[in-house]
Parts: structure tokens; C-alpha cells; sequence
């Protein structure tokens, strides 16, 4: 069954470590590759590409790159909670998704919080325990680019078909 597309507002890690991280697992256990990222919104409804995307751009012209106090490592039987890195709610945060709330006329933040996935997969609860253990990250994760990505026709299950539409830097 065919859906409409849907959007989310991203905020990409300058982190390379986390993009390797996530480009091993998905070799080592058969699942999707995707680009590191902390959904800032979703639930987004567009009006139209290019009319979010200038509203993108003039958000990123205006927000500083942000750095998020990493808060340990989860995984649940959820697929796209498998395994991931919990970011902290900074006070910089939650002013940068209210004002891309107002930007882009709505959306949401995700249920679990701040969160870095690392994979996307159905995995036994060993095994994703083991792939936590062995990718605890410390210390903090700095975002420098916000994006704009578009689900496939079937929705946000067939990862491959995610489509970035635009993507640009946040103010260093």
C-alpha cells in the first residue's frame, strides 16, 4: 500500500566515528545503511520542497552548530530504537526544535527522547546488548548541518528508500 511521503528534520553529526559505527553494523548484521542522525522533528507535514527548504535554510543562517552531552547507550526490540546513543535535552535543544517548529509549521519530537541511532534491525536482545557494549560513546556529540529527509512511498520502514532533499551547516 502506497502512502504519502513523509518528512523529518534532522540533525547530522560531525562526528565521522558515528557514520563508521553505523556502516559496520549494517555490513556485520544485514541491515539498511543510513545517515548518522538525531531526528530534531517529525511528523512533518511540507507544503512543498522548496518552500522548507529556504524556511531551512534561513533557520541554519541563524543556529550555531550544537554539541549534545551524550547520556549512555540504549537498545530495545523496537526497529528503529535497536541500538542507539542518548543525547541529552540541552536548554539549546529544545530552542532549536521550537524554532523549527515555527519554521517549518509543526512536527514532533521523538518519543524516546534525543537519540543517535547506530542500527536499524530485528535483533535478539543478546545480541543488541553486545553491540551496546561494544559502542558506548562518552563526552558529547557536535551537530553541524541540519537536513531535510522525505520517507519512500511505503513510509519510514524501507530505509533505503529515505531521500535527503536538502541539507545545510549550521554557523560554526
Amino acid at each position: 500500500m502506497l502512502i504519502a511521503p513523509r518528512a523529518a528534520l534532522w540533525l547530522v553529526p560531525d562526528e565521522p566515528a558515528v557514520q563508521a559505527a553505523i556502516d559496520g553494523l549494517s555490513v556485520t548484521h544485514g541491515a539498511a545503511r543510513f545517515s548518522a542522525h538525531l531526528t530534531l522533528l517529525g511528523e512533518l507535514t511540507l507544503p512543498s520542497a522548496s518552500v522548507a527548504c529556504q524556511a531551512l535554510a534561513d533557520l541554519a543562517g541563524s543556529s550555531a552548530a550544537i554539541a549534545l552531552p551524550v547520556a549512555g547507550i540504549g537498545e530495545s526490540d523496537h526497529f528503529f530504537a535497536t541500538v542507539f546513543v542518548r543525547c541529552a535535552e540541552t536548554t539549546e535543544l529544545t530552542a532549536l526544535r521550537e524554532r523549527a517548529q515555527r519554521a517549518l509549521g509543526g512536527g514532533s519530537a521523538p518519543a524516546i527522547g534525543p537519540h543517535v541511532s547506530l542500527i536499524y534491525a530485528h535483533l535478539p536482545r543478546a545480541t543488541r546488548r553486545a553491540i551496546a557494549g561494544a559502542h558506548a560513546i562518552a563526552g558529547a556529540l557536535r551537530f553541524g548541518a541540519i537536513a531535510l529527509v522525505q520517507s519512500g512511498p511505503h513510509g519510514w520502514e524501507r530505509v533505503e528508500q529515505w531521500r535527503e532533499i536538502c541539507r545545510h551547516p549550521l554557523r560554526a
